[in-house]
């Protein structure tokens, strides 16, 4: 899968409006296993199960995974502009449009994964010599 300029820079838009990236430029660490498990959930129980997973904002987790359940409505605000919660707009699609927005999906987690690589992880220590 080849990533446009234009879709790394949504994936660092969106790191920023759901709060993954903050103010400074830097991310708890945790967010990168959370995009990672996010794509192994889907792999193991489909898009539906993992959004479900992922949008529970009530899941006592470090970082707060919700916010990449956000960040994917960020990314994807432009094909789905009016829900709040993606899993409850997948549910009312017919299969050829989950498929569809399953391939959207993958490429937002991959968009997302690299544009995270842009900014600094929060506990990184600078080492000197």
């Amino acid at each position: 899968m080849k990533l446009s300029v234009e879709t790394v820079a949504k994936a660092c838009d969106a790191l920023t409006k759901s709060g993954i990236v903050d103010k400074n430029g830097e991310y708890d660490k945790e967010f990168k296993g959370y995009i990672s498990a996010f794509g192994v959930a889907v792999v193991q129980m489909g898009l539906y199960p993992a959004l479900l997973i992922f949008e529970d904002e009530s899941a006592n987790t470090k970082g707060d995974r919700s916010k990449l359940a956000k960040a994917l409505g960020f990314f994807l605000k432009e094909t789905y502009p009016d829900t709040d919660k993606l899993s409850k707009h997948y549910a009312s699609l017919d299969e050829e449009e989950r498929k569809l927005m399953q391939k959207r999906v993958n490429e937002a987690l991959v968009a997302l994964k690299l544009a995270l690589r842009i900014y600094k992880p929060k506990d990184e220590k600078i080492k000197r010599k």
